[in-house]
């Protein structure tokens, strides 16, 4: 018999993806006996994963035929991923918003892989992954792109489409201009010193909007990753030293170390 497929081995901590690999291996090769799935399924496991079922059913052996394939299923899926609270996986796609050097495909997928846990309804899933997505771009040009578009043509798969339209034409821009040896036209409200890198490298198409007085790069200050050092200059936390800036001199000790330095001529 000619084996379809790999049979997946299971080496990570998420189980629930192996299981699903493993059912795909089942369903293309007409495995159906449970015992045979049984074998298969512990054959799979890691020496790892294995010792950890082992001691999950002692006094009992995983060869034993007293347990059953679902019977391992449960006992391993119970221990690696234990179901949690549907508030607090709901709270937490609440908080979802869209990183720094994320791309919008990769924030889609993250909202998406959130929302499975809370058991969205067939009716209200659209909605919800709508308006997580647009609350979470947190990227002006984007969501005004979103918000243009009529109030009942706002879908999740149109803001998907407008958010990623706009990262595009924004790489797309940069590429051009950079290919053409002329500087990239700036904002009006952008004060950031041309010569000067983020430490965080350019994302996804997203031109850096200002000079952060945290480190110096090209990126919000709310996205600034040294929010929380302390400069080895003023002691202060929220910044590098290289940007640190001197409390000013008052006009008096100004002048007294003016006269000072010229007091010898």
């Amino acid at each position: 018999m000619v084996e379809n497929g790999l049979v997946p081995v299971f080496v990570g901590d998420d189980f629930e993806l192996f299981l699903e690999q493993l059912g795909c291996y089942f369903h293309a090769n007409d495995v159906v006996d449970e015992s045979k799935q049984k074998s298969i399924l512990l054959a799979t496991l890691s020496a790892e994963h294995y010792r950890l079922l082992r001691d999950l059913v002692a006094p009992d052996k995983p060869r034993d035929d007293g347990l059953s394939f679902q019977n391992i299923v449960e006992k391993m899926k119970a221990h690696m991923a234990p179901e949690e609270s549907l508030q607090l996986t709901r709270y937490q796609f609440d908080r979802l918003s869209k990183g720094a050097e994320e791309c919008v495909a990769d924030f889609v997928a993250r909202i998406k892989h959130s929302s499975v846990a809370c058991k969205f309804t067939a009716g209200e899933r659209p909605a919800r992954l709508r308006d997580r997505f647009i609350a979470g771009l947190q990227d002006a040009k984007m969501v005004s792109a979103v918000l243009r578009l009529k109030g009942e043509a706002i879908t999740f798969d149109s803001a998907v489409s407008t958010a990623t339209a706009v990262e595009q034409t924004r790489g797309d821009v940069r590429a051009i201009t950079g290919h053409a040896g002329s500087r990239a036209p700036r904002d009006a409200r952008s004060t950031f010193d041309a010569g000067r890198t983020s430490p965080l490298g350019r994302t996804c198409g997203e031109l850096a909007p200002r000079t952060c007085l945290g480190c110096g790069g090209r990126h919000l200050r709310r996205a600034c990753p040294y929010k929380g050092t302390v400069c080895l200059n003023c002691h202060k936390v929220g910044h590098l030293k290289r940007v640190c800036r001197p409390p000013l001199r008052s006009w008096t000790a100004m002048c007294e170390a003016t006269r000072g330095g010229t007091g010898g001529r």
